[in-house]
């Protein structure tokens, strides 16, 4: 995560050719050349959620501190499930208030540049989804915040004050609305999404949930073309330098369990798990981490 360069948006320079280099005679020299580049603008979403807790229910919990808390867990759930939608799926043509995620910029096979990173399981049903392979780092893909902020998650107590809410304890607003004393809290997360080097995310795509599940199909393990692990293995080969970034794989959780049983069907030597500083459980493919991204869909499209 840096700070961008404008107030909710960053500008990169990113180059998008190289330059000419010649062979030459003595005597003859060679022409001058340049590399070319280009200028993109990546914006930033602006999270916000307010929340709020009867003063009186405070009053009589015995443990105000620890009430709050417990009515502070569902929106900082919310709020990191929210960005892990917009890391994967925001679109700022259908809603100008998102960022663009990873599936708007890598979204075929065939178009674009980007289209050498994009690889295709094979499958065709309605059960498909996505393994990322991406590799972070300050001038290849990184996150954002505003200009004069900090960055993550922030919370800011609002103290007590009236609110108006309905019957079901809801918030409404108007002159037939409920009023009670609250302590009300306001949570953002203003955050983007930079891809200054396209080579260094690669999408997985077409993978059919049912294969993988069962290990057939598409996911047999002799199905060179489409089975995940070989394709894995594959995508990290087109990050230009696994030890310039810091790579990582990104599944959801239905896949996770899937490849946790590939792992105990195959005992295979790619997959194992490790432990991080922590002492926390991580399993890894060839070395690389592999986590759990809950908001990657098992329904997408196919590509």
């Amino acid at each position: 995560m840096v700070e961008s360069n404008l107030p909710t948006a960053h500008r990169s320079t990113i180059r998008v050719g190289l330059p000419t280099v010649y062979t030459r005679r003595l005597n003859a020299g060679v022409p001058s050349s340049r590399s070319t580049t280009a200028q993109i603008t990546d914006g930033i979403s602006l999270l916000e959620a307010h929340s709020f807790v009867d003063s009186k229910l405070l009053e009589i919990s015995g443990n105000p501190a620890e009430m709050r808390r417990q009515e502070a867990v569902p929106f900082v759930e919310a709020m990191a499930q929210k960005q892990q939608y917009l890391a994967i799926y925001g679109d700022e043509s259908s809603d100008e208030t998102e960022y663009n995620g990873f599936s708007v910029r890598y979204d075929s096979s065939t178009v674009g540049n980007e289209a050498d990173n994009v690889l295709t399981a094979g499958g065709t049903g309605a059960d498909q989804s996505s393994i990322w392979l991406i590799g972070w780092g300050l001038d290849k893909i990184f996150g954002v915040y505003p200009r004069g902020t900090v960055g993550g998650l922030r919370h800011k107590d609002l103290g007590e004050e009236m609110v108006q809410v309905d019957s079901t304890g809801s918030a409404a607003l108007g002159l037939s609305s409920n009023q009670m004393l609250a302590h009300r809290d306001m949570w953002t997360w203003d955050c983007g999404l930079v891809v200054k080097d396209w080579r260094y995310a690669v999408r997985i795509a077409n993978i059919e949930v049912s294969d993988a599940n069962a290990l057939t199909g598409t996911q047999t393990i002799t199905t060179y073309a489409t089975y995940i692990q070989y394709l894995m293995a594959d995508a990290m080969h087109r990050i230009p330098s696994l030890d310039a970034c810091r790579p990582c794989f990104y599944m959801n959780r239905t896949m996770f369990s899937a490849f946790d049983r590939m792992l105990i069907a195959q005992s295979n030597s790619n997959i194992y798990r490790t432990q991080d500083a922590n002492g926390n459980m991580v399993m890894t493919f060839r070395g690389i981490p592999i986590k759990k991204i809950d908001q990657l869909t098992y329904t997408e499209s196919a590509i």
